[in-house]
């Protein structure tokens, strides 16, 4: 803990790069500091493997409902009545038959036999009986209003129009029937179905738009509410995590009037994430979020500064080069979890990215407007389309084990290319301002 607290004094002395390698190393030594804390739960979360066990967890996020199933994850758990909180995760696929509404906030009880976890969760029950459901007080009102607005949609559209619709949107993947997700995973366009910084970005430029007119404070004060309301409907994950931490630490640069590189503010975003969650560092979703975002910062800039030199970039370019950026990064990632290379995967992701932000408003407006519904529907009639088109050829995707750390040697390759186009550009990553210069409109309302 000592060293950790010396790495961030030294942090806030030193400048540039030092000032960041020394962030990101103090978020790491905190976290490594936290860690025997959240073994020890892990360890009396062991010793119940194998057992028949009472337990009992508040749901964290939205149950996945299946055709036999209803896949839930608790947290906070405690084992048989025990007093004694965890802060461990257990995945749980309690049977359909047992049809009891269950959100996320509540506190439910189950009885089963407890087995070995796997990824972050510690623990995981098969086909467990629900002994009871307790609503939390007072309720969770986020979730109602994200619970509102899906049986809305759901209404209003086909079932795996409203599905694809309310994935875009904000992630939720419970919705997708079993055979449009199996088609989303074999395209290669699992990452489209998340939250992520793009979300964020569009509610911070409305906000700046509407309360911007008043004052920056304001501004700011407007951006964080919505920002903290997005992330309370949709969750708290660690891809939102990421872009919440990073657009906050963007925004508070921007009141003072200053610029702060992305390539530091996501460095700033990890060091806070270890600190606070020391698991989301090996979570998918943060693992996919910060490749996806880190080959947009890394790879656009040298896609642009080889094809266009220094003339303007053209508007297909700034639609196509992000897709193809984050899909390069995060193909080793997806072929180690997924054991499936999506060939035809950076194809489809440049034809349905550019049409993801129209698609998100008008299935805001078609909660509110019977014609905008129709207009979605088309829409999202098209997008499917698409998908299945993609899905339907047999060599657009390949099989492959999964958990085969081989995958990771395609790095090697990816990374040859980007020091070619490194080379060729003589691209300087450094920016031409003081990574907190003031920015041009420092001052204006």
């Amino acid at each position: 803990m000592f060293a950790a607290l010396a790495a961030i004094i030294i942090a806030a002395v030193l400048k540039g790069i030092g000032r960041i390698a020394f962030a990101l190393a103090a978020g790491v030594l905190c976290g490594i500091c936290r860690f025997p804390w959240q073994n020890a739960d892990l360890l009396q979360a062991q010793y119940y493997y194998g057992q028949n066990v009472v337990i009992s967890g508040t749901v964290a996020t939205a149950p996945e409902t299946k055709e036999k199933d209803l896949r839930v994850v608790i947290e906070a758990i405690s084992f048989n009545y025990s007093t004694t909180a965890l802060k461990s995760q257990v995945y749980l696929m309690i049977p359909a038959s047992q049809t009891v509404v269950i959100g996320r906030s509540d506190r439910i009880t189950v009885r089963g036999g407890f087995q070995e976890g796997f990824g972050n969760y510690a623990g995981f029950l098969y086909r467990p009986e629900l002994i009871s459901v307790q609503k939390p007080r007072p309720p969770d009102w986020s979730w109602q209003i994200r619970e509102w607005f899906g049986e809305t949609i759901h209404a209003r559209l086909a079932r795996d129009e409203a599905g694809l619709a309310l994935g875009y949107l904000y992630g939720d993947k419970a919705s997708l029937s079993d055979e449009l997700n199996e088609e989303i995973r074999t395209v290669g366009l699992s990452h489209l179905i998340v939250t992520s910084g793009f979300h964020l970005g569009l509610i911070v430029s409305f906000a700046r738009k509407v309360f911007g007119k008043i004052s920056r404070h304001f501004s700011l004060f407007g951006s964080f509410v919505l920002i903290l309301g997005f992330i309370a409907i949709t969750g708290f994950s660690a891809s939102m995590a990421r872009a919440g931490i990073m657009s906050m630490i963007t925004l508070s640069a921007w009141l003072v009037g200053r610029k702060l590189h992305p390539a530091r503010s996501i460095f700033y975003a990890a060091a806070i994430m270890v600190f606070v969650r020391p698991d989301f560092l090996t979570n998918l979703g943060s693992l996919l979020s910060f490749s996806a975002y880190s080959g947009i910062i890394f790879v656009v800039p040298l896609l642009n500064k080889y094809f266009y030199g220094s003339a303007p970039v053209s508007k297909i370019a700034v639609a196509f080069f992000p897709s193809i950026a984050a899909q390069l990064i995060c193909l080793p990632l997806n072929i180690y979890y997924f054991g499936r290379i999506p060939i035809t995967g950076i194809l489809a992701s440049m034809i349905i990215s550019p049409l993801i932000a129209p698609t998100m408003l008008l299935t805001v407006l078609a909660a509110f407007s019977p014609f905008c519904a129709s207009a979605t529907q088309l829409f999202l009639s098209l997008h499917l389309k698409i998908i299945h088109f993609f899905a339907g050829i047999p060599w657009g995707s390949v099989e492959t084990d999964a958990g085969n750390l081989q995958a990771f040697l395609l790095y090697l390759p990816i990374v040859a290319v980007l020091l070619y186009l490194f080379w060729c550009t003589g691209h300087r990553y450094r920016p031409r301002f003081s990574p907190l210069e003031k920015s041009p409109d420092y001052g204006k309302i």
